[in-house]
């Protein structure tokens, strides 16, 4: 096995472990009082209206596709940004790396 990649994988075994441990123990610890009051749906204090099971328009998946495609591009323009203008040049903004001459 690589040498590098034992730190890695003992911590991933042991964040995993210690995961599956959190979750055993909240669910035998945890206290079990089921009650028609706990079982119902809660919506902000105020008792349910209507059918949960309600049409979206079109509009709203319109949106949301829209808002998934930009957010896309945001994240691929980035890295593109700071590899075609040099990371750190003038105009990178929050990418950019202060240098010593520009420090006081």
């Amino acid at each position: 096995m690589n040498q590098p990649y034992l730190a890695f994988l003992l911590l991933l075994a042991f964040v995993a472990f210690n995961a599956a441990l959190l979750i055993g123990l909240s669910h035998l610890v945890a206290p079990r009082k089921p009650t028609s009051v706990k079982d119902a749906p809660y919506e902000s204090g105020m008792p349910p209206l209507g059918n949960a099971h309600e049409r979206f328009s079109v509009k709203f998946y319109l949106v949301a596709m829209l808002f998934i495609v930009f957010d896309l591009e945001t994240v691929f323009l980035i890295p593109w940004g700071a590899i075609y203008f040099g990371a750190g040049g003038p105009g990178m903004g929050f990418l950019s790396t202060p240098s010593r001459d520009v420090l006081p």
